[in-house]
């Protein structure tokens, strides 16, 4: 349909009715608007055969143009909505819409007008006949193109329109839309024009489609009037940067890509799908560059379903907000786009289209030969001969399920990778080990030349974590790792942080004993009066109060444990998808009913993890002194049997338990939470300490 669904009069003297000498005739603009100064200075010639093409496409679209007619007697002028018949030899056939207000007038028609928002097609006829219902007219050799706007103003339908000013609520609904302005027709119940907006004041203005949110932000009122029976307000929307995300002082990079990405998407107040050009991109957003006069995004405006293609190829999908808008002198607008939330594959891709630009060997989450990983984790040394002799009974386990999670577990892991004509040197993952928390885990790599494998995929992995937990779906609240406290890389990475910000909320770590116990006892048989029961809400009350006043840290938050013992069942669901195990139970040790222990038994497959942390029994002791090492042995091999391992490993908490008990200990791990509400905190450290952010 036209912009202008109108039947309303034409003023005469709105019409010219004789040219200027030498100018041709231009006998008509749109009721309502203030005529140009020189209707002609705009103006330039259509042929015919452009003008049938743009007539046949109207009738394919089933889309009516203007009839311009004339009273006989007074000269009275109307614009009348028309549908055109397919073109032919230079005639065409108008119909009349069944509400037109034909009667029995004498009716001259003296043109067609077609109305793009931005310009207007005024075609003179020679009419050749008409009826009540049609006419037929002679298209002239030459029509004429009339420029009235600076920009194209855009129709809008459905969208209803809530404007807040000085504690008043005035409803309505969105007419139309420009690149600088939206115009609203005001609801009159209720309402008057006193009370309404004064021009350049600030109200708040909300769309709303379907009762979904289209736009919502400060307005400048350009003007508010009566206009044929209805009060119409025209607002200047701010183009002042929206906060969608809060500040960070260290941002991923950006990159232009050459071709040029580019998005879709469908405009959420008209509807119209759209497709432009990405000027640079980065891992959580992107800005584009348009002509002034055809941008139609405002800051706050959100996209609802936004796809980002390269190369001919969908990269991802997910929803975004408009950030900023600004203008330059040549007349372009820029706008910056942040994404809110994305799917986990395409979030991947993005990454890795954005890393591997910045360098050819990044690769992220991209296809691993098992067999070179495999040989890399030996060459570079991963794998050292204590290690190996825990591994080689399993050796084929391993390799069966390293297949699986290298090459179709894109959901629960992801790899990163430096690497040259199929050469790694460098490796890093992250997994999704709980409910709300990822495990960072097996740091390896080499040097190629002056460049050190081992930094650059850490780089990678802090971009990718650094945007990944901005996203809601992805329900990440917690990056975690074990390193040991002799190792001297992490800990100049993680726990000089933890020391360094001071806040166990922010970032916290623990120290756990380990040590292995065999899965084969002939009595694991308890005492009297000691059980061990499935955690229940006491225990977990004795936990919390132990934990916070041991530690105050975050490892109850970060396995779930502060509101319940157990995986949920779309964690489960997710590793069991891509043929995998992920399950978690919780118990406590009890003597009567006091709380001494509690066991967090984590199970995984073989490989998940290679120092399977996530395929252990965590202990965390309550009471010590109350607790023989003997009763917390029979627990632990109760537990035990349900693993298939000769060798279960045993992480005990606090760590200095076994020390007191006389029990050797094997090793300790420092268990390393960061809250990612501190992200933006631990990537300015990654950056002034190590250059790699």
């Amino acid at each position: 349909m036209g912009r202008f669904q109108i039947k309303t009069a034409v003023r005469k003297e709105d019409i010219h009715m004789t040219a200027p000498p030498g100018k041709p005739f231009l006998p008509f603009w749109m009721p309502g608007e203030e005529p140009p100064p020189d209707s002609s200075a705009n103006v330039r010639p259509m042929a015919s055969k452009t003008l049938v093409n743009i007539l046949n496409y109207l009738h394919f679209s089933d889309r009516s143009l203007f009839a311009h007619v004339q009273e006989n007697w007074d000269r009275t002028g109307y614009l009348l909505p028309v549908f055109p018949e397919p073109c032919l030899d230079g005639e065409i056939s108008c119909r009349f819409t069944p509400d037109s207000p034909i009667g029995e007038w004498e009716k001259v028609v003296r043109n067609l007008i077609i109305d793009d928002g931005k310009s207007m097609i005024m075609v003179p006829v020679h009419l050749k006949d008409k009826d009540k219902e049609s006419f037929t007219i002679i298209l002239p050799e030459t029509s004429y193109v009339i420029a009235r706007r600076e920009a194209r103003r855009y129709p809008c339908a459905g969208v209803s329109a809530e404007v807040h000013h000085n504690g008043r609520r005035i409803t309505g609904e969105l007419e139309d839309m420009g690149p600088t302005a939206i115009r609203l027709k005001v609801d009159r119940a209720g309402f008057l024009s006193e009370s309404g907006p004064k021009e350049k004041e600030i109200v708040s203005v909300e769309l709303k489609r379907g009762g979904v949110c289209c736009y919502s932000g400060k307005a400048s009122c350009l003007r508010m009037q009566e206009k044929r029976g209805n009060w119409e307000m025209v607002l200047q929307p701010s183009v002042e940067s929206v906060q969608v995300f809060q500040k960070r002082s260290v941002r991923n990079p950006r990159v232009k890509l050459t071709p040029p990405p580019t998005i879709s998407f469908k405009h959420p107040l008209l509807q119209t799908n759209f497709r432009i050009e990405v000027s640079d991109i980065c891992s959580s957003g992107f800005s584009i560059s348009e002509e002034d006069s055809g941008c139609l995004l405002f800051p706050g405006m959100p996209i609802h379903d936004l796809t980002v293609w390269y190369a001919g190829s969908i990269v991802a999908h997910g929803s975004a907000q408009v950030v900023y808008r600004k203008s330059d002198e040549d007349g372009n607008a820029f706008c910056g786009i942040a994404i809110v939330d994305a799917d986990m594959d395409g979030y991947t891709r993005l990454s890795h289209l954005v890393e591997n630009a910045i360098d050819l060997c990044a690769q992220v989450s991209g296809k691993i030969e098992p067999d070179a990983l495999w040989e890399f984790f030996f060459s570079a040394g991963f794998i050292y001969p204590k290690k190996y002799h825990l591994l080689s009974p399993s050796k084929r386990v391993f390799k069966e399920n390293s297949r699986k999670i290298l090459q179709d577990a894109s959901e629960i892991i992801h790899h990163f990778t430096y690497e040259k004509n199929g050469r790694l040197y460098g490796y890093h993952s992250i997994v999704l080990a709980y409910e709300r928390s990822w495990l960072i885990q097996h740091h390896a790599g080499r040097s190629m030349g002056n460049r050190m494998g081992g930094l650059m995929v850490l780089k990678q992995t802090m971009h990718y974590l650094n945007d990944m937990h901005r996203f809601k779906s992805f329900h990440m609240q917690y990056a975690i790792t074990y390193f040991r406290p002799e190792n001297r890389f992490p800990n100049l990475v993680f726990g000089r942080f933890a020391k360094r910000i001071k806040d166990r909320q922010a970032c916290s770590v623990d120290l756990f004993s380990y040590i292995s116990v065999g899965n084969r006892f002939l009595d694991v048989r308890l005492p009297r009066n000691w059980y061990l029961e499935r955690l229940s809400e006491s225990d977990r009350d004795d936990l919390l109060e132990f934990y916070r006043t041991h530690s105050g840290g975050l490892l109850l938050d970060a396995m779930s444990l502060d509101s319940g013992g157990k995986i949920n069942e779309e964690l489960e669901a997710m590793y069991s998808k891509h043929g995998l195990l992920r399950r978690m139970n919780v118990y406590a040790l009890k003597r009567a009913e006091q709380t001494m222990a509690i066991f967090i038994a984590d199970h995984s497959d073989r490989g998940l993890n290679l120092s399977e942390l996530l395929n252990c029994i965590k202990v965390i002791v309550l009471r010590g002194d109350e607790l023989p090492w003997k009763i917390l042995h029979k627990a632990v091999s109760q537990l035990a049997q349900k693993y298939d391992m000769e060798k279960i490993p045993v992480m005990c908490y606090p760590s200095e338990y076994l020390g007191e008990k006389g029990i050797p200990c094997e090793k300790t791990y420092q268990l390393w939470i960061l809250n990612v509400d501190a992200g933006d905190q631990f990537m300015e450290y990654m950056h002034q300490r190590l250059r790699i952010c």
